[in-house]
């Protein structure tokens, strides 16, 4: 069997628009597993918005959580390794967004978001991700900010502007980028997800000859430009299907059974 590491972003990937699994995804990743294929997660939620997921589909490995930065033992929740903003570079990007009043969040080693005050953004994400919030006033005025990412909720429009500010303001020192229309996420430089999958591909051995990575998004890119087979679903931005070296039927399609189907299991309809 070559392809021995299979990756799946979440949103827009393997969960449906109505953010479920469909059985016959289900039925595909169990299969591969019980064949001797390694399935992991890989997406921008945290674990807190993952772990369900992980149980539904009976998966005990690594995920990839926070978009590359946070990698957790699913079986125990444990932080196998990580690579946070630090701390003078988190606080200097929560007051550059407090200046550009853009909402935000931050995270930490519980299964909650933090945020500054609750909003319309508070109630949007806990909603899209089944997240619950702590307010904690102004981050400043925490001892420590020191956190996975950033992330900015807001009207697409505006985080557009937001992303290319982001930019200018912090040329080289950050990785920002739009996961989802409403959200702006805003990572370490060296955290995402292809560095991620790479050294979890290493410790078990495996070359990128061997990975299977799947995703839609601008965070999903740096995985499918790494993986052996790196696969775009139809429903991905355009930079997105430029860098795959195959295009699945999309998240509302089993295109995520479709890839399993034939290139793991050797099935083709």
């Amino acid at each position: 069997m070559q392809y021995k590491l299979i990756a799946l972003d979440l949103d827009h990937t393997l969960l449906t628009s109505t953010r479920t699994i469909s059985e016959r995804n289900k039925r595909a990743i169990a299969r591969a597993v019980e064949k001797g294929a390694t399935v992991v997660l890989a997406t921008g939620r945290p674990f807190g918005g993952t772990a369900k997921y992980c149980e539904e589909l009976g998966i005990k490995q690594p995920v990839i959580t926070n978009g590359g930065a946070v990698v957790v033992d699913s079986a125990t929740g444990e932080t196998i390794f990580d690579q946070k903003l630090n701390e003078d570079l988190a606080r200097e990007v929560i007051g550059f967004l407090h200046e550009q009043n853009c909402y935000h969040q931050i995270y930490d080693a519980s299964p909650k978001f933090l945020c500054e005050a609750y909003t319309m953004y508070t109630e949007l994400y806990s909603h899209f991700t089944c997240m619950q919030w702590k307010v904690v006033g102004d981050f400043l005025k925490l001892s420590s900010v020191m956190t996975p990412k950033v992330l900015c909720v807001d009207m697409a429009s505006r985080l557009r502007v937001m992303l290319e500010m982001l930019r200018e303001r912090f040329p080289g020192r950050l990785i920002a980028g739009i996961s989802q229309p409403f959200f702006l996420e805003i990572y370490h430089p060296d955290a995402h997800k292809g560095a991620a999958l790479r050294r979890l591909a290493e410790n078990m051995g495996l070359d990128a000859c061997n990975v299977i990575a799947m995703g839609d998004s601008h965070i999903d890119k740096s995985m499918i430009e790494y993986a052996g087979l790196g696969v775009a679903m139809k429903n991905s931005t355009p930079e997105v299907l430029e860098a795959a070296d195959l295009i699945a039927p999309g998240n509302d399609e089993d295109g995520v059974a479709a890839v399993i189907e034939e290139y793991v299991l050797n099935e083709v309809e």
